[in-house]
């Protein structure tokens, strides 16, 4: 049978750590969860969001001063329940439940179970005050025992997680971190790497990449680069426009020139102008390889990167 608390003032206390006297709002029971709502100490209640901080030690009226514990070891008639169960702020003001209600604070667990005669259970609700939550003393670490942690919000709210409530410090996440959607990352922040091993983005070949809303592709094939010499300056052209005053017409044949003498006053221009035409081929040749150089480094860099085969 499930937990169920008992509200009717059967409740004992049988031990009370960390006292406290606090002066009442509302009136409460022995063994009724409260905390602050306005300045004033009220019965804690999920539905309101009165997050429970104290466990009141014995019964009192309105505006009564009362003992408080911060933690407090609580009987009452067996109510089900069993041994290890979390505890959680109910819905109904000043009490626990054996799930979460509207908001979900673990307040404490039971303890032993007595069949048909009693339940005992230790409360030890902790709040941090600031957004609504748990309060977990400094170098405390958290366990969990089923076979997976869920955090989450209701009503499709957000979920911020942070190292002092305003995400000014840093967290750490250790082991495989899974995301089942998208992430943002806010303007003027980035993603910084450490600089001795280094990170890989895709630990496989056949894992898909798209950048600027590209459609995601695996690494490209390989490069063949028979003409491998690298060369990662780019250099300014050495070739320059011809000008062609020859008056000929262009065949892409350079023709037999006849031997000296035959064209005696044409002999110097025609060789001169074979002579600028062969200077400008070998300039663009040498242009080309520079082209051929930087697109080989370029290449190589890709590789490095793993961008390309």
């Amino acid at each position: 049978m499930a937990y169920a608390d008992k509200t009717d003032g059967s409740r004992i206390i049988l031990e009370g750590l960390g006292k406290v006297h606090v002066l009442l709002a509302e009136a409460v029971k022995p063994g009724d969860l409260i905390g602050l709502s306005a300045g004033t100490w009220k019965l804690a209640d999920g539905n309101n969001s009165i997050f429970a901080e104290l466990v009141a030690g014995e019964g009192g009226a309105n505006a009564a001063t009362i003992v408080a514990y911060r933690q407090a070891l609580v009987r009452h008639a067996d109510s089900g329940g069993a041994k290890g169960d979390l505890l959680y702020l109910s819905d109904t003001a000043g009490g626990t439940g054996a799930s979460a209600g509207t908001v979900a604070q673990v307040v404490g667990q039971v303890i032993n179970v007595v069949a048909s005669t009693y339940t005992d259970y230790l409360l030890a609700p902790q709040y941090s005050g600031a957004v609504g939550g748990q309060l977990i003393p400094g170098a405390t670490k958290l366990f969990f025992r089923d076979s997976g942690l869920y955090v989450q919000s209701g009503a499709d709210g957000k979920l911020t997680i942070s190292a002092d409530g305003t995400g000014a410090d840093d967290i750490t996440l250790g082991g495989t971190v899974q995301v089942d959607d998208n992430i943002t990352i806010a303007d003027a922040k980035n993603i910084i790497v450490n600089a001795t091993t280094g990170t890989k983005i895709g630990t496989a070949t056949t894992q898909k990449l798209g950048f600027f809303n590209a459609t995601p592709a695996d690494q490209p094939s390989a490069y063949t680069q028979t003409y491998a010499t690298g060369d990662k300056t780019h250099a300014n052209p050495t070739a320059v426009a011809l000008t062609d005053n020859s008056g000929g017409t262009a065949s892409g044949t350079i023709a037999a020139i006849a031997a000296a003498g035959t064209y005696a006053d044409d002999d110097d221009a025609i060789k001169n102008g074979i002579a600028d035409l062969a200077s400008q081929v070998n300039k663009l040749i040498d242009d080309l390889a520079d082209t051929k150089q930087l697109v080989n480094s370029v290449i190589d860099d890709l590789q490095e990167l793993g961008l390309v085969g």
